[in-house]
């Protein structure tokens, strides 16, 4: 049924991009919890959360109309395509009459994730993108192309009514005709309408610039076509004004993840001459870290070090208590003085990868370095050999110096880019975050931790409490870890649950390490919900920087807790770039409203900048009340990478709302009565 169905928006997709674009090949990932079947790949590493279109319950916003998640600006990328079991159960029935033809409305949202371009129709009652509008005294229904055919009613079959001002009443919707409208587009307004087969552009299906759509609000008035030719899959056929290519047909495959499926990772580190110091001191500490308190149990783990040429430190290894030491102390401790050769690191890893004659698809390289390549092979020279094995690349770039070519390595591997500066506030802290997310990136985001705490501050007094509230859906395998290069300055920590009870260094949950992972960390199994007290301890007169981090996991994972998600539209940035912050607040499908959002922005060269968040669908951000938070950031000190966190708050205002808004398709409306206007 699923590969009906993109079969059909493979063709669909070719007609409407002129003969251009198809789906070559689509990977089905079915639950570990399915019976296995003979047609089925089993391979691990494949997730829920990686997927391009998600099949799961209903967003009570939409219930089972498809949408498509889509926070950014125009042609850019969207997150995901969501839709339900019932649309896909019903292809052949229900879904038909809601919908009209299925393939058209998986295009319509395709063009929303993969192109970024928005909607063009209006909506009943909404103030920025109406229903209807006034062009010269007539009343026109909002639209891509003009002299749409249909009939105009109330939401409840009645006559609709207008205002002296010629404005038709909220409360009306519009019909189009199904059988008469010779429209051929848009795609983005009405795809059931069986004459639409393309999108606006400025020549035939000529563009209306004048109708009040999101699109026009959203692209600056440009059509759809030219939003969506802009695109790279479209710019290899710009220089071949007729270049066509042929469709074939689909190519699909079912994957599995294996139901004791186990995580597999390599780390590859930098050792070389940049990194000597206090860099190397940095990534030493944090990887053991890493190795010794972050990779779970039963997970596999191959480490990798370069400078002008890489080695393999440890093959695939399994992790659980008696192997974790042997791993730390592979670490390397020193630089090595050399050059810089990111090429053959990830050569190595893929070595690490495939060696017994195991498969690298599925497996995730965190690559870690501060310095721009200039040993051969580089990254581009390799990364088809990368591309080939289906292998997913996280780079941390270690200082402002790192290589340029790591955001688009990370990006097109379906990876993610971390960056923090040597000379921030919290170079520690944000490696630890860096290594925490790359490893929880491994599972669904129903099983991952939940980072309720990520701060650097300076302990200045003798005694300095801070408190963290931990809700109700959390408290399984609660962590608190505070870290310092100079954690032999910071007394032992002591926390205080809500009921009373005391964890300090005489607990059995209690651990410190001042010497390689420079930590101290209180992990707690079962955790009581409500405001922790956490007491800090000063050792003599001077001042020192402390990170503070906490993470919890859910305790069911079917009752999700409100999860913070925050990036920047882009890591690398030249001034003047067009820089937008991004916080997603939501508990699962519903949306955090009328919270207080601040994200702190991170500079390449030094004091960070907050920047304040809304969520009010004006500026930078597209849609109100959807739970992201969108702000622009101006404040450039120069050229470089930039990295963001978020911090949420409520001030009393906020609430959680019934669903999320996104872009998503419309039902076919059903006439009640008869009150014929267009």
């Amino acid at each position: 049924m699923h590969e009906t169905l993109f079969s059909k928006a493979s063709t669909f997709l070719h007609n409407s991009t002129q003969n251009t674009l198809y789906f070559k090949e689509v990977k089905i990932v079915v639950p570990p919890t399915w019976s296995t079947h003979p047609d089925y790949e089993i391979l691990p590493g494949t997730f829920f959360s990686n997927a391009h279109v998600r099949v799961d319950h209903a967003n009570p916003e939409y219930k089972d109309t498809p949408y498509t998640l889509q926070p950014g600006g125009c042609g850019e990328h969207g997150q995901y395509i969501h839709l339900t079991p019932w649309f896909l159960k019903e292809l052949n029935g229900k879904t038909i009459e809601m919908y009209g033809a299925p393939e058209r409305q998986l295009v319509h949202e395709w063009a929303h994730l993969r192109y970024g371009v928005f909607d063009e129709y209006g909506i009943p009652g909404d103030k920025r993108y109406p229903m209807f509008y006034n062009e010269n005294g007539r009343i026109r229904p909002t639209s891509c192309v003009r002299d749409i055919k249909g009939w105009i009613e109330s939401r409840d079959g009645g006559p609709c009514t207008m205002n002296l001002d010629g404005e038709v009443d909220r409360d009306c919707i519009f019909i189009p005709n199904m059988h008469s409208n010779e429209a051929k587009a848009s795609i983005m307004y009405m795809p059931f309408i069986p004459s639409m087969e393309g999108f606006c552009d400025d020549g035939s299906h000529r563009h209306n610039t004048l109708a009040p759509t999101k699109h026009n609000a959203v692209c600056n008035y440009r059509s759809t076509w030219d939003v969506i030719s802009q695109h790279s899959d479209l710019q290899k056929f710009r220089s071949k004004r007729d270049a066509v290519t042929e469709l074939t047909e689909t190519l699909f495959r079912v994957i599995q993840s294996p139901k004791d499926a186990t995580s597999r990772y390599v780390v590859v580190l930098d050792v070389s001459g940049s990194m000597n110091g206090q860099p190397m001191k940095l990534l030493h500490s944090a990887a053991t870290r890493l190795v010794e308190d972050r990779i779970p149990d039963g997970a596999y783990l191959g480490l990798v070090q370069f400078s002008t040429d890489a080695s393999i430190l440890k093959n695939l290894t399994k992790v659980n208590n008696e192997t974790r030491l042997q791993l730390s102390r592979s670490l390397p401790a020193i630089d090595d003085g050399g050059r810089t050769a990111i090429g053959k690191g990830l050569q190595k890893a893929i070595e690490v990868l495939t060696n017994d004659n195991g498969t690298a698809e599925g497996g995730l390289i965190m690559l870690i370095t501060d310095g721009e390549e200039n040993v051969l092979p580089f990254i581009e020279d390799v990364l088809p050999e990368v591309l080939e094995y289906n292998v997913i690349i996280n780079a941390v770039a270690f200082g402002s110096e790192a290589s340029a070519k790591l955001e688009h390595m990370t990006a097109v591997t379906g990876g993610r880019g971390y960056f923090f500066s040597n000379n921030g506030s919290r170079p520690a802290s944000a490696l630890d975050s860096a290594f925490l997310e790359s490893i929880t990136s491994q599972a669904d985001i129903e099983l991952q931790p939940v980072q309720l705490k990520d701060e650097v501050f300076t302990l200045d007094e003798d005694i300095l409490t801070k408190y963290i509230n931990i809700d109700e859906e959390l408290g399984k395998d609660t962590s608190f870890t505070i870290t310092s290069r100079h954690i032999d300055r910071v007394g032992d920590v002591v926390l205080r649950s809500p009921s009373g009870i005391i964890h300090d260094s005489k607990s059995p949950f209690y651990s410190r390490d001042d010497i390689l992972r420079q930590r101290i960390q209180i992990s707690i199994p079962e955790t009581e919900h409500g405001k922790w007290e956490v007491i800090f301890r000063r050792r003599g007169d001077f001042p020192v920087a402390v990170g503070f981090a906490v993470t919890s996991e859910p305790v069911d994972v079917r009752d999700q807790p409100i999860r913070v998600r925050s990036w920047l539209n882009e890591i690398q940035l030249k001034f003047p770039a067009h820089a937008k912050v991004y916080a997603e607040v939501k508990k699962g499908y519903l949306a955090v409203i009328g919270a207080s959002v601040t994200a702190t922005v991170e500079r390449p060269m030094g004091a960070t900048v907050d920047v304040e968040l809304r969520d009010d669908g004006l500026g930078a951000d597209v849609t109100e009340n959807d739970g992201i938070y969108t702000g622009y950031f101006t404040h450039f000190n120069g050229n470089g990478r930039y990295a963001v966190i978020a911090r949420v708050s409520n001030d009393g205002q906020a609430k959680l709302k019934q669903g999320s808004k996104a872009s998503a398709s419309q039902p076919i409306p059903v006439m009640k009565g008869k009150f014929i206007l267009f």
